[in-house]
C-alpha cells in the first residue's frame, strides 16, 4: 500500500555479490513513462567500483568490451567509489545501471539496491 495513489514504488534489485576482477554487474528496465529512479551502491569488501546509467544495450556491449561508450551522468561515476547514494528522474524508456569492477586481480563485494518511484 502507497501512501498517495499516484505513487507506486517497485524494488528493480536488492541484493549483495561478488563481482569478479574486470567484471561488470548490471540491471536492466523498461520506464513505461516517466520515472524517479533511485540508486544504493555499497562496496563492502573491496577497493571502489564505477557506476554507469545507459540508455542502449548497444553501450553496454562497448563497456563490456572495453570500446568507447556514452553514458548518462544522472547515474553514474565514472571514478571509483565505494558508496553511492542518487536519485534522478528519467524519461521514459529502456535502461541500464551497470557496476564496473575496475580492479584486474581482485574481486569486490557490492550491495546494490534499485529502486523506481512512478
Amino acid at each position: 500500500n502507497s501512501t498517495s495513489a499516484s505513487t507506486e514504488s517497485e524494488t528493480i534489485v536488492n541484493e549483495t555479490s561478488s563481482i569478479s576482477a574486470g567484471d561488470i554487474f548490471y540491471s536492466s528496465f523498461n520506464a513505461k513513462s516517466k520515472v524517479t529512479i533511485h540508486v544504493d551502491v555499497q562496496v563492502t569488501n573491496g577497493d571502489g567500483v564505477k557506476i554507469y546509467l545507459l540508455d542502449d544495450y548497444t553501450q553496454l556491449i562497448n563497456l563490456s568490451n572495453n570500446n568507447y561508450f556514452n553514458y548518462n551522468p544522472a547515474l553514474s561515476s565514472a571514478y571509483e567509489v565505494t558508496s553511492f547514494n542518487k536519485s534522478a528522474t528519467l524519461p521514459a524508456g529502456n535502461w541500464y545501471i551497470a557496476i564496473l569492477n575496475p580492479n584486474l586481480l581482485l574481486s569486490q563485494t557490492v550491495r546494490r539496491t534499485i529502486t523506481a518511484l512512478y
